[in-house]
């Protein structure tokens, strides 16, 4: 068997390589073919990926990911035997070059199911439902389900093996990538040597030349007169293909410097932000896996930026970039261009492994059409079983492209998730058997005493339970974690039914099913973009907690919001709302001093509408004589040190409608924000709102102060 094992696969391999197409070999106990692979291989940059290996707390998964960006290999092999990193075997398949081999290491438990694939192809669906190992990744199952029947696929045990032959077929495409190629790099130089703030935006799935046109356009630039241009992405390592058409290694010095007085230097994000460097042209590459806030700064401080990233979801975000980046991009650079590479140039046209990967992990998956109809009672609330998403790829389809188009941060191990977490619950509102909205609730919490002690000592970490350990570990809260909770951990609405209430409609169906389950606590961890926000305070959920610091790919603070739902929960409920409400203020002009200004009205606005009437925080009644000192600081006759306090009572009770209410505009409410509640200094307040100094800013306050007295106060300092 060996000796024709290794003739068939060396026929098979020499047609990938004619075909300029991937192949992939699905492997189960067959030790000697492999000895024979290591030893003969001509391939020349072989990659072996453990991904058991990735479990060790000193390598991380997520940075073996981004590691792996913008290189190439001719040969992966990927050992799946123990476990299967979805986020990771899904950006190795796009460094496959032209020709190349990927070997899948398969669990011995699939050695009968393959050899039942091998001997009978016909029976392919009957054999691959009989899978039910529990352990078995259902991302791994999906994919040797798309991979079989395939004509790049082969198939090899320990006692049989299937290569399928295939037709040598003109391919065309080649050229029309070089050509797009071509105008992509002419389109780069001319955002260096034509009008400022004019972006490139330039999107591609894996394998298209993006890299490689970033490269070439470098070299070209350079070469025609002296520049300096920066690039940067999530790691080095990302731009082995870029410094490859430069025509200089990756691991070249950081700052290269080149006859004719031209720089090119690689710069990491932060130090860009930090030592905000002057350069030509700024080129970011992988840009999607980089945190928007991060390259929204970078558009503060460059004129003239290239941008290049991967337009599915391998980096884990790149419809989230698409959606949420580029609108705010043009908002601020109405002039920004796009470009789009859709030819491969790693690849033929024709090959297969990109398609079986788009179909595994649904990385092409688009938002399906809905009815314009409005009928309320038609709406379905429903819980999807694991059992249902996984045998109905329609309504698996719908739920994933939501939570992809809504969420900056989706990756194929989301989906598995989805398919394999027991303790996570997909619901969803139907309206027609289409759906219109999605939550991902996690079940947490019932935890025993033992490890909740743990917990508090700091002894012990869980693996979720992210609402219950940051209680305990933040809160002090030791015995909370006995108690149950749903965590939304996402929720999204299809486009063209949002802003009608049905996220709120999804919430309050939720609810109705925690409190039937006895659940104690309804909750969410979230990015706290000041929309999100408001959504969570208009459905009574209370904020509990901040984050200290901003999430380093969201670029804003985490907020966690609760709401009890049972008689026990309740002692522990009021204690967190109370904590929050008493620090609030405090953490603004410490820990929070970068939370944006509309955020904060909403808190002030939610918190003392909600709060005892006895103790409403900041909303006492201003008394005749704070009115007048007020009225005489607006005249300039007293000093702000003198009515800092009464002037925000003064201000927090204008943010409240009322019969005498006064309408601020938002500039206005976010100086007096950044003035009274946290306190902000002169000069950072000066810079922010372009005033000269200190002396401008009083006036400026004197005037609002004015004018939140309203007219009929007008001449009581006179």
């Amino acid at each position: 068997m060996q000796e024709s094992l290794s003739e068939d696969f060396q026929s098979w391999q020499s047609l990938l390589a004619q075909n300029a197409v991937r192949g992939t070999i699905l492997l189960c106990e067959n030790e000697p073919f492999l000895l024979e692979f290591y030893q003969n291989s001509k391939l020349q940059q072989l990659n072996v990926i453990d991904s058991g290996a990735l479990q060790t707390p000193h390598v991380g998964a997520q940075v073996m990911v981004d590691k792996f960006l913008g290189q190439e290999f001719d040969g992966l092999i990927f050992d799946a035997r123990n476990s299967f990193d979805t986020n990771l075997f899904a950006a190795l398949t796009g460094t496959l070059t032209a020709g190349g081999v990927l070997i899948l290491r398969l669990p011995a438990m699939l050695a009968t199911h393959l050899d039942a694939l091998i001997k009978d192809s016909d029976r392919s669906d009957d054999i691959l439902n009989t899978i039910e190992c529990q352990n078995l990744s259902s991302c791994l199952k999906r994919f040797i389900r798309f991979a079989n029947g395939h004509s790049t696929t082969a198939l090899i045990s320990s006692q049989h093996y299937r290569f399928q032959s295939f037709s040598t077929v003109a391919d065309t495409s080649f050229q029309s990538a070089i050509e797009a190629q071509r105008s992509l790099i002419n389109d780069i130089c001319r955002v260096a040597k034509g009008h400022a703030k004019r972006p490139l935006v330039i999107t591609a799935n894996r394998g298209r030349g993006k890299s490689a046109a970033l490269g070439l356009a470098a070299a070209k630039l350079m070469d025609s007169s002296p520049v300096k241009i920066i690039v940067t992405a999530p790691m080095l390592a990302n731009l082995h293909s870029f410094y490859k058409h430069l025509g200089f290694p990756v691991n070249a010095k950081r700052k290269i410097e080149f006859t004719n007085g031209s720089i090119l230097e690689f710069l990491p994000v932060d130090k860009i932000l930090d030592e905000k460097p002057q350069a030509g042209l700024l080129m970011i590459d992988e840009a999607a896996a980089i945190p928007v806030q991060q390259l929204h700064q970078l558009t503060s401080q460059y004129n003239r930026i290239v941008f290049a990233t991967t337009s599915h979801g391998y980096e884990g975000n790149g419809k989230g970039f698409e959606i949420r980046f580029k609108e705010k991009l043009l908002s601020k650079m109405p002039q920004t261009r796009f470009a789009r590479l859709t030819n491969p140039m790693r690849w033929s046209n024709k090959d297969e492994l990109e398609k079986i990967c788009f179909e595994t992990f649904l990385l092409d998956c688009e938002l399906a059409t809905v009815t314009d109809e409005e009928n309320p009672s038609d709406y379905q609330f429903q819980l999807l079983s694991k059992q249902e998403l996984s045998a109905d790829e329609n309504r698996l389809q719908q739920v994933f492209s939501l939570l992809v188009n809504a969420h900056y941060q989706t990756r194929p191990a989301d989906l598995e998730q989805i398919l394999d977490n027991n303790d996570l619950s997909v619901t969803v509102l139907l309206q027609k058997d289409q759906v219109l909205a999605v939550a991902l609730v996690s079940q947490e919490g019932d935890l025993a005493p033992e490890v909740c002690q743990q917990l508090y000592d700091g002894q012990k970490r869980l693996k979720g339970h992210l609402l219950p350990q940051s209680i305990i570990t933040n809160k002090g809260l030791g015995m909370i974690g006995e108690q149950s909770f749903y965590r939304v951990m996402r929720i999204a609405v299809h486009p063209h039914k949002q802003a009608q209430g049905l996220g709120s409609r999804l919430l309050a169906e939720l609810h109705s099913m925690a409190k039937a389950r006895q659940i104690d606590f309804l909750g969410a961890s979230f990015a706290a973009e000041s929309h999100v926000v408001r959504f969570w305070l208009k459905n009574q959920f209370n904020v509990i907690r901040f984050g200290g610091a901003k999430d380093s790919s969201s670029g804003a603070y985490s907020c966690e919001v609760l709401l009890a739902l049972s008689p026990r929960s309740q002692d522990y409920f009021q204690n967190l709302i109370e904590r929050f409400r008493e620090s609030f203020f405090y953490k603004l002009q410490k820990e929070l001093k970068d939370l944006d200004a509309p955020t904060i009205i909403d808190l002030i606005r939610f918190q003392i509408n909600t709060a005892p009437t006895d103790n409403r925080h900041g909303q006492s009644t201003i008394s005749p004589l704070e009115r007048q000192e007020l009225a005489a600081f607006a005249t300039g006759s007293r000093g702000f040190a003198s009515v800092d306090w009464s002037l925000t009572k003064l201000f927090i009770s204008a943010l409240f409608p009322g019969p005498s209410a006064i309408e601020l505009e938002s500039s206005e409410r976010n100086f007096l924000v950044d003035m009274l509640i946290k306190q902000r200094d002169y000069q950072s307040i000066a810079a922010q709102y372009q005033y000269t100094g200190k002396k401008q800013i009083l006036t400026a306050l004197r005037n609002l102060t004015r004018k939140l007295l309203g007219p009929e106060n007008s001449t009581i300092a006179s």
